[in-house]
């Protein structure tokens, strides 16, 4: 009894009404999930290592330099499990949210990428610094996701890949080959490892840069 009363506790502490401290705007649907869960004492750990992520970096975001937040951002995510899409949700290419990654605790390279990309957007990164880069990875036949920090509209991004801990510059990176780059304002190709020209991606009548948009609003109302 005592154990299910503390699991309760801890669950609630997770949904407090006031919206600065529920960073992943749990609802009651997410609670009765997550207690639900055979596997509830992971996910409340990914959580609380989240909200702990958010609040050492915000406390102390003047002694941070860029790279240590995007370092510190990019580890915590890496240490979520890996699995592709047809294994994790039955399907060919589901782009999950921030919190359903991280409460369903595995994910797909784009699933990295968009939770960290919205995360450097809440810890005060301008998001037009910010790109989903699609890429080819040597040796691979399939598409890859990674984020790119552009300090600048001329500089060589720093990569942040959930198959690398270490976060470096694209020119170090010769194993990727990169398609486009995107974010909520635009798309564009590349050349010499730099934004080069604005680009419109064809998603072949399914925007799931749009649809993940749309239930990103909807998990923040």
């Amino acid at each position: 009894m005592k154990i299910i009363l503390l699991s309760v506790i801890i669950l609630s502490t997770l949904l407090w009404s006031d919206s600065k401290n529920n960073i992943l705007n749990l609802n009651d649907q997410d609670i009765k999930h997550i207690k639900q869960n055979p596997k509830k004492k992971e996910i409340i750990k990914r959580i609380k290592d989240f909200k702990k992520l958010k609040a050492d970096i915000t406390k102390n975001k003047d002694k941070y330099s860029i790279f240590k937040k995007l370092s510190r951002t990019n580890s915590y995510f890496n240490n979520i499990l890996s699995k592709h899409d047809k294994v994790s949700t039955n399907t060919e290419d589901h782009w999950a949210t921030r919190k359903e990654f991280i409460i369903k605790g595995h994910g797909d390279c784009e699933d990295y990428a968009i939770s960290k990309y919205f995360t450097l957007k809440e810890l005060d990164f301008d998001a037009d610094k910010l790109y989903m880069m699609v890429v080819k990875v040597r040796g691979s036949l399939s598409y890859h996701m990674v984020l790119g920090y552009f300090d600048t509209k001329d500089s060589i991004p720093l990569i942040l890949d959930n198959l690398s801990f270490k976060v470096v510059s694209l020119d170090k990176r010769k194993d990727l080959e990169v398609k486009f780059v995107f974010n909520e304002y635009g798309a564009y190709i590349m050349k010499d490892n730099r934004l080069f020209k604005k680009t419109r991606i064809d998603w072949n009548g399914d925007d799931k840069w749009q649809g993940l948009l749309d239930r990103v609003y909807k998990e923040n109302q």
